[in-house]
């Protein structure tokens, strides 16, 4: 589903994010697609705000690093790192999306964790310049559709590169079933090209 108006995306090029357990990166180059463990980079925060500071902290602890990486980050073990820290509850992460999608607890963790999403999707796609940029699996379908868009905005958020991120399709894959190559390849055959 293309999540900029436009209509189907030709990708020729995508680097493709799915957070689950871990966080699934992969980047379609040249016809192949090349899995990577871009998900253990680390992860420098703005931290703009004190949220922000607490929970870079909170991860790097839990990571036993001085700091997190986008996998601690921005896949869905993160959230009940925010939970502890902010709510100081124990929870799953599809506890906490269910009420953050009713309009109950985790509003706060959720939005910080789609912006931590965001910018991870914006590291992976900086490093490659592709033409799209593919969000898959259960964690990015269970969002709040208003965290959703927090992780967009962050993605396009850049300072002097947001020109070059506004270029970039934005699409979301619905199917949770779909492993992160196999996305790749059903996105490859839908526009019209055979995969390698």
């Amino acid at each position: 589903m293309p999540l900029d108006g436009g209509g189907p995306p030709r990708l020729g090029r995508f680097v493709h994010l799915r957070p689950g357990t871990g966080l699934g990166m992969g980047v379609w180059l040249a016809g192949r697609s090349i899995p990577s463990e871009g998900g253990n980079a680390p992860c420098a925060f703005d931290c703009g705000d004190a949220d922000e500071v607490a929970a870079q902290r909170a991860m790097a602890s839990e990571a036993g690093r001085s700091l997190p990486t986008y996998e601690t980050a921005a896949c869905g073990k993160g959230l009940p790192v925010l939970a502890r820290l902010f709510s100081r509850t124990e929870t799953t992460p599809e506890e906490m999306l269910a009420e953050a999608r009713a309009g109950g607890s985790y509003r706060r963790e959720v939005e910080l964790y789609a912006r931590l999403l965001g910018r991870a999707a914006q590291a992976g796609t900086l490093a490659v310049l592709p033409d799209a940029c593919v969000f898959s699996g259960p964690v990015v379908n269970a969002l709040p559709e208003w965290a959703f868009e927090t992780a967009l905005r962050e993605f396009r958020r850049h300072g002097t590169l947001a020109p070059v991120l506004a270029r970039v399709r934005m699409v979301k894959v619905l199917a949770e079933d779909l492993p992160l190559i196999g996305a790749e390849l059903a996105a490859e055959q839908r526009g019209g090209r055979e995969p390698s």
